[in-house]
């Protein structure tokens, strides 16, 4: 999860660092999490982005939900590539062993985020973001076992408070109160829950606790964003991750509903 709120620059950062820190230490992605080594999320990738003037490099994950098109989130754009329709590419390759990724792996695409996407312009909590998605179209379809669901209509607020949500990634493990760089081209799945929230500051995001170590549950971290947010057991995206409260990736996290209307209308309608 990357953005603004709360400590933006560097979570940004260590996005970023998941390429230019040539992928240096084995460790695992999404906390507490588990290697998807059956391929059962199979249309879970890892975006990259060209930067502008700069290197090509990961720094997100996304889902996709038919063979042209992919859901992440739309900061993974931001600061990186100027503003309209860029260049995005996406990798649904999974190996159990570390392994450089190659370009030859990653499908291009054509990125178009929220018209309404804003870091700092959502309402509540000072620097919240808001409109947190975008649409990758790729320029030819892939062949995936199966594709993500979209959910229906305020399908979310139909779910009560502890509702069990399975996130999947390809970003950081905290560790010991850490953030630790991990292998890019491995995909991690975890079990959390819905969490109740003393404090109302939008009704796009979901609040997903992160679990370290209580109860088994796990949580997203730097570079997840982007990344599926599922209804335990289902193939159905209740919302993409967007951002955490902190630099450990502990505490809790939240992610952009994609089941409201203006949302599922842009990604339909995007192509």
């Amino acid at each position: 999860m990357t953005g603004k709120p709360i400590l933006r620059a560097m979570a940004l950062a260590a996005s970023a660092a998941l390429l230019l820190a040539a992928l240096a230490a084995p460790a695992s992605a999404i906390s507490n999490g588990q290697l998807d080594d059956k391929d059962k999320y199979p249309y879970v990738g890892m975006v990259a982005v060209p930067a502008a003037g700069g290197p090509f490099f990961w720094l997100c994950s996304g889902v996709a939900i038919s063979p042209t098109k992919v859901v992440t989130a739309a900061h993974c754009i931001d600061d990186y590539v100027t503003p309209g329709p860029e260049k995005a590419y996406v990798s649904f390759e999974m190996r159990p062993k570390w392994d450089p990724p190659t370009m030859t792996e990653f499908d291009e695409g054509t990125i178009y985020p929220h018209p309404k996407w804003c870091i700092g312009c959502g309402p509540g909590l000072k620097g919240f973001d808001t409109y947190d998605v975008a649409v990758i179209v790729l320029k030819n379809p892939v062949s995936l076992p199966k594709y993500a669901k979209l959910p229906e209509v305020g399908f979310v607020d139909t779910l009560r408070n502890k509702t069990k949500v399975d996130v999947v990634g390809y970003g950081l493990k905290r560790v010991k109160g850490k953030a630790k760089l991990a292998r890019t081209d491995v995909r991690y799945y975890a079990l959390t829950r819905l969490v109740p929230s003393k404090h109302v500051h939008s009704n796009e995001f979901v609040k997903l606790g992160a679990g370290i170590g209580k109860d088994d549950m796990g949580g997203t971290c730097f570079g997840d964003s982007g990344g599926p947010n599922l209804e335990h057991g289902t193939d159905t995206v209740l919302a993409v991750t967007s951002y955490g409260n902190n630099a450990i990736c502990a505490g809790v996290g939240y992610s952009n509903r994609v089941d409201l209307k203006d949302i599922l209308s842009f990604i339909r309608n995007t192509k």
